[in-house]
């Protein structure tokens, strides 16, 4: 992200929804969600988020539900899931850490979503591959990791 983006991230970030609506047209609440079921204790798995074609995407709020087997952890109370997540923007090679974070320091649960201090606008085909690796060492895990924001269509 050069100094122009991370200047119009701040911006969008602070402006109001009738000035969203006359600089970027449309737009509506939107959630992008990447699930990782199964997950064997121990492995780790890679999966591709892209911002459709038709809009770009303001990138607010992140949440995360895990199960163990069909045991919901996480979702509110501890424990937390113990698994760490790294995000890439494959369009620049950066990732959004300086190594895999455990999911709560990214993510937060249903009841708590993390807010992104600065959101992320990422313009329509951008793409951010997201790398999951189970740390627990008793049981695969199923996770739903959700990228919540705003989406603003294209005219």
């Amino acid at each position: 992200m050069n100094l122009d983006q991370y200047a119009e991230t701040l911006r969008l970030a602070t402006m109001t929804t009738a000035q969203l609506r006359a600089v970027y047209g449309d737009f509506d609440v939107y959630t992008y969600e990447l699930d990782f079921f199964a997950l064997a204790s121990g492995a780790e798995a890679t999966q591709s988020l892209v911002i459709q074609q038709d809009s770009h995407f303001l990138w607010e709020r992140a949440i995360h539900q895990t199960f163990a087997g069909t045991v919901g952890v996480g979702c509110g109370v501890l424990p937390l899931p113990n698994c760490e997540v790294e995000i890439t923007d494959t369009a620049s090679g950066r990732t959004l850490q300086s190594a895999p974070v455990f999911v709560s320091s990214v993510f937060g649960n249903t009841v708590s979503p993390f807010v992104l201090p600065v959101p992320r606008f990422m313009r329509a085909n951008t793409q951010l591959s997201v790398r999951l690796i189970n740390q627990n060492s008793a049981a695969a895990l199923n996770v739903r990791l959700s990228f919540a924001g705003k989406k603003f269509f294209r005219a």
